[in-house]
């Protein structure tokens, strides 16, 4: 069976498909990862074969104009931006080269994030079966009512339909007590942390009789100016509690640190997962990677959210009692302070965090998936002529 996978260029949409995609490869099927070329080092990285499709998109751009949605957009006392724009910009770069390859290739399945809407137009137009691969809560479901009024122009383009992205089904890594109500059939999959270029920095000093906490502002926003809060300043604020502050960062942001307090360890590029089972509590933005890789150990997280999948992620988390939403990218230092204090005071969100990990732990791991795909694709063949 030939399975192409496909991500516009947003690595932390891509990371939770490569266990399924290395599955795949591990069972003896034909894997091949396309997206555009500025993520095709992130494919290659991940020891995949890469296809280098379409034009890459001017991120920088569009990330800090990224609207939050029609009330978020009446607020600001301007007309609303369409909450699509971002991806059909990056459909309308992709939709051309996936067609050639997929014309070219001829794979039995598509595999896709879902925010990637040339995948389904494309396998709308090869008759192909195409399946959703979620990377935590499912925003996109909060897309849903726009998405035919903006997938009209790229599949009339293509000469289909507009398809339903939902494809035959969705795989779905958040735990329930996490996720939204499914909106179309599922497949769980446990959610496996990866981690592009990290190295494990050994073990770290602590202080036996006081918490460790985690600091992270992400690896990809921060680069097309999106970050929010300044990750120096967040150390600074909590460097000044009775704990141990670990951050982790990209070698590109070291400098902004200069010497950090007695309390704080600064890593480059260090393995969230095997950084956080000794961590009492992380602070983040709440990016995809970030939350689930705390999810999948229950870690109680503080997040300060900038873009919309952030927020979505930061509010499921605050209904679910396994951390705190601060509501914006810039708390203020005192605001930092108190929430670490109340996440740390008692038991309640380490429980309840506690919930959300066994129950990832409880999904099936990705050779499940493949297991479905498998399935997927034998019932096409069969129905075929």
């Amino acid at each position: 069976m030939r399975i192409l996978f496909t991500s516009w260029a947003w690595p932390s949409h891509l990371h939770p498909m490569i266990p399924l995609a290395w599955a795949a490869r591990l069972a003896g099927h034909d894997v091949l990862v396309a997206g555009q070329p500025a993520i095709v080092p992130e494919i290659c990285a991940a020891g995949l074969p890469a296809a280098r499709i379409g034009t890459d998109v001017d991120l920088a751009a569009l990330i800090p104009n990224m609207p939050g949605g029609p009330a978020r957009a009446r607020a600001a006392g301007r007309p609303a931006g369409h909450p699509l724009s971002i991806f059909t910009a990056m459909a309308g770069a992709m939709l051309p080269g996936l067609t050639e390859l997929v014309g070219a290739w001829r794979p039995d399945v598509i595999v896709h994030e879902p925010t990637t809407y040339a995948a389904p137009i494309v396998a709308a137009r090869f008759g192909l079966p195409h399946v959703r691969h979620l990377w935590g809560v499912d925003f996109p479901q909060t897309l849903r009512g726009w998405e035919a009024e903006a997938l009209a122009p790229l599949a009339a383009e293509a000469g289909v339909a507009v398809p339903d992205p939902r494809g035959a089904f969705t795989v779905d890594p958040c735990p329930p007590g996490l996720q939204l109500e499914p909106d179309g059939p599922r497949q769980a999959v446990r959610h496996v942390p990866y981690n592009r270029d990290a190295i494990w920095p050994g073990p770290l000093p602590r202080a036996a009789d006081r918490p460790r906490v985690c600091v992270t502002w992400g690896s990809v926003l921060g680069r097309y100016g999106g970050g929010g809060s300044d990750a120096a300043r967040v150390v600074g604020a909590l460097a000044k509690l009775d704990v141990d502050v670990v951050v982790t960062v990209a070698a590109r942001d070291r400098a902004g640190f200069g010497a950090v307090p007695d309390n704080v360890v600064l890593l480059e590029h260090a393995p969230l997962a095997q950084l956080l089972p000794g961590c009492a509590a992380i602070v983040s933005p709440g990016g995809g990677g970030t939350f689930m890789t705390a999810v999948v150990l229950g870690v109680p997280q503080v997040i300060c959210p900038g873009v919309p999948d952030q927020r979505l992620n930061a509010v499921q988390l605050a209904k679910a009692g396994a951390g705190l939403d601060l509501g914006g990218p810039d708390p203020g230092d005192q605001e930092l302070r108190d929430a670490v204090e109340h996440l740390l005071a008692g038991p309640g969100f380490a429980a309840r965090a506690a919930v959300l990990r066994d129950e990832s732990a409880a999904a099936p791991d990705p050779t499940e998936v493949l297991r479905r795909i498998e399935a997927l694709t034998s019932q096409r063949i069969g129905d075929q002529p």
